[in-house]
Formats: structure tokens, C-alpha cells, sequence
């Protein structure tokens, strides 16, 4: 840590023990003090804590070290328990935490970001410990031979399932809620995808293993001096919903799985703007899948023709001569696109402006789904090098004028 940072945080943390009353607890003084607040966010942005701590954790050293203070913690003890406490996060070991995941089957593995959806065989489980606790042999210590028959037989629980790894440094808290949130940011455009590859996409459930409602999930943390287990039990997740089984790369999935793992592997700030438009449409199209009725489902396909092809206000006469000119190659069948997308693009304007006088039908969402598998076959393989949404209008462009 920077030393006018160090200095900062041991004095906002010695301005927090100013005035308290000894008959009360310095958590309940402490608990809505915005100075408390500020010091906790001022931690939380430094490093290694910004990257390998949450605020949580940052709150509860500062508390703790408020405690050393108020009970004769001088300067100079303050500002090395700062330092310590930053050294020791620094040295946390990396960790693996196994999360499994329901509605999911991806045979080989498939890397999407920081983590790695794998579908767990016996091969892949014995695998799995060899990494993390080494081969075993008969110079094994006994202690770590328990250690590890232990972990074999908590991950066989999960035999014949799939499950996010995801491998980082940091505290457990850190590192789990880390886990969750980028399998859950992955299986949510993994939802984009059966969006346009299931008849029934709304039937296919896919979710991290746990409680959504209260956001706890059932994991194991994996690391080389033992495991720790946030649920038990670890069974009773099921599959066999989105199969991605040796997916070949010209097929239209393999299109997909090969440009999203790399997006998701990139920082956001730092994608392109082509990028961001395509990282854009399979979140909404991941956020269709979830709907649960045909009228929600219906605008979320909507606003990705929008995110294609409008720059700003959504027209539906650019929208349906994009399509026209993607997805039919003659001048009637062109005529015919045209007209099938703007009666479409005429429901989600009704939508929108509350003036249908009935309920939306599953068949026109099928309808948009479909349109927009077509448009994305098409744009897919020519936009492996695009940087801009441009190079799409441009590309239409020639199709109009060719």
C-alpha cells in the first residue's frame, strides 16, 4: 500500500475511537457512522484488498483494528497491522472452488472466462484431486492420504454432473462470491444460446446449484491444506438439459462458443465496440430465455434487432430491410422478409405503448427467435475481425447496393 494511503486509512481509523462511549459497544456506535462507511470504501479501493477482499472484509478489519485502538493500540502498532493484514492477503493460497450447475452438459470441458464448465466422470473427478493434492504414492503422509480420500468421496457425490471451476487467491468470501458471479454471468449467455438452438427454451434451467432467492449456493473449496464445504449435501443436481458435446467449430454453437469464451475473457472496459454490440445481444437474449411469458420474452428479442442494426432510436424500416437483406437472397423473398419483420416489429411497438388488445402468442416469439438465428448465421462468420457495429451497417450497405 502507497504510504499516503497507509496514512490515511490508520487516520480515519483513530478519528472512528474519538468520542465513544465506554458503556456501549463500538459496533452498535459504529454501525451507521458514514465515517465508518468512507474508511471501509477507502480500503476496499486499495490493493491487494479491491481485487482480493470484499467490503465486508475490508469493514471487519476496520473494525477490529477501531477495537485495537480504542483499547491503547498506539500509531506506529496501528499502521503495521495495516501492513500486516495486507501481507497476508497478499499470501493467500490460490483455491479452487466447485460449483455444480444444473440444466448443463459440455463434454469436453469449456472454458468461458474464468471458469471452466466441466462435466465431472470418474476420470475427470481422480484428475481433478491429482491436481489440486498431487499423484498419490506410497511416500504419501497418511494425513494427506485422508485428506484426500476425503475430497474424492465428497466430489463423487457430484459424479455424472457438470460444474464451474474457478481458481483465484483471496478470502473465502471473496472467492465465492467471485465463483458465483461469473458462472452465473457465463450460464446466462449460455442461456442466449438456447435461445436460438432450442424448440423450447424457456424448459431448459440453467442455474449454479443453491438457493437463488437468497443467493446461497452449494460449493467446495479446494485447496492444498484442505477443503471447506458451503452446503451439504453436494447431490442432487441434474443435467442433461443444454448439451454441448464436441461441438465442431463450423456448426453454428461452435460459432457462438467461439467468440463468447474470448469476450467474457477479456476485461469489459477494454472490449471493442463490435464486441460489447455482441456481448450486448446474448445478454438479452439470455434475459428472453428467463421469461416466463410470451410478452416479456417477445421485447427482450426485440431490443437485440435493435442493438444489430439502429444506431439510436429503433426504426423499423432500417431494422426490416437489415434482416431483408441477410436472410433472403431474392428480390420477392427479400419483399417478403421485409414485410414479416416490420408485422413483428409492429407487435413489440404495441407492446411497448401498452396497445395490444390480447396476449402475445408463443408462436410470433418462436417466429423473432428463428429470424434472429438466421441474421446471427449470417453475421457470425464474417465477423470474426470486426471492431465496430458499423462494419455491419457497411456490410448491409453492400448488400443493398451489390
Amino acid at each position: 500500500m502507497h504510504p499516503n494511503a497507509l496514512k490515511t486509512i490508520a487516520d480515519q481509523i483513530t478519528a472512528l475511537t474519538q468520542g465513544l462511549d465506554r458503556e456501549l459497544t463500538l459496533e452498535d456506535q459504529l454501525a451507521n457512522d458514514p465515517r465508518l462507511r468512507s474508511v471501509t470504501e477507502e480500503l476496499s479501493a486499495t490493493l491487494p484488498w479491491s481485487t482480493r477482499a470484499t467490503r465486508a472484509d475490508a469493514r471487519a478489519l476496520v473494525l477490529q483494528l477501531a477495537r485495537g485502538v480504542a483499547t491503547g493500540l498506539n500509531r506506529a502498532d496501528l499502521e503495521k497491522e495495516i501492513t500486516a493484514a495486507e501481507t497476508q492477503l497478499n499470501a493467500s493460497p490460490p483455491r479452487l472452488l466447485v460449483t455444480p450447475v444444473h440444466g448443463l452438459l459440455v463434454i469436453p470441458p469449456l472454458r468461458m472466462g474464468p471458469v471452466t464448465f466441466q462435466y465431472l466422470d470418474d476420470p475427470a473427478i481422480t484428475a481433478l484431486v491429482n491436481a489440486q493434492f498431487g499423484v498419490p504414492s506410497p511416500d504419501t503422509p497418511h494425513l494427506q492420504q485422508v485428506l484426500r480420500n476425503d475430497v474424492l468421496q465428497t466430489l463423487r457425490q457430484l459424479r455424472n454432473a457438470t460444474v464451474s471451476l474457478y481458481g483465484a487467491s483471496g478470502t473465502d468470501a471473496r472467492l465465492r462470491h467471485d465463483a458465483i458471479t461469473a458462472t452465473r454471468t457465463a450460464l446466462h449467455l449460455l442461456r442466449g444460446l438456447t435461445m436460438l438452438t432450442h424448440d423450447f427454451p424457456q424448459d431448459v434451467d440453467l442455474s449454479a446449484s443453491g438457493d437463488e432467492r437468497i443467493g446461497e449456493h452449494i460449493s467446495l473449496m479446494l485447496e492444498a491444506r484442505g477443503m471447506s464445504v458451503s452446503q451439504r449435501p453436494l447431490d442432487h443436481v441434474e443435467i442433461d438439459e443444454l448439451r454441448l458435446e464436441q461441438v465442431s467449430p463450423a456448426s453454428f454453437e461452435g460459432l457462438v462458443l467461439a467468440q463468447l469464451p474470448a469476450l467474457l475473457a477479456q476485461d469489459r472496459n477494454s472490449l471493442n465496440n463490435w464486441q460489447r454490440t455482441l456481448l450486448r445481444c446474448f445478454e438479452w437474449l439470455g434475459t428472453a430465455q428467463t421469461q416466463q411469458d410470451p410478452e416479456g420474452a417477445f421485447l427482450n428479442l426485440a431490443v437485440v434487432l435493435e442493438i444489430l442494426f439502429t444506431d439510436q432510436n429503433a426504426v423499423a424500416e432500417t431494422v426490416a430491410d437489415a434482416m431483408a437483406f441477410l436472410t433472403a437472397q431474392t428480390v420477392e423473398t427479400r419483399l417478403e422478409r421485409r414485410k414479416q419483420v416490420k408485422a413483428l416489429y409492429n407487435i413489440r411497438s404495441s407492446i411497448m405503448h401498452g396497445r395490444t388488445s390480447s396476449t402475445v402468442a408463443w408462436e410470433r416469439v418462436h417466429e423473432l427467435r428463428f429470424l434472429l438465428r438466421d441474421a446471427l448465421v449470417a453475421i457470425l462468420p464474417l465477423a470474426a475481425h470486426w471492431t465496430d457495429r458499423t462494419e455491419l451497417t457497411n456490410y448491409i450497405n453492400r448488400l443493398k447496393y451489390a
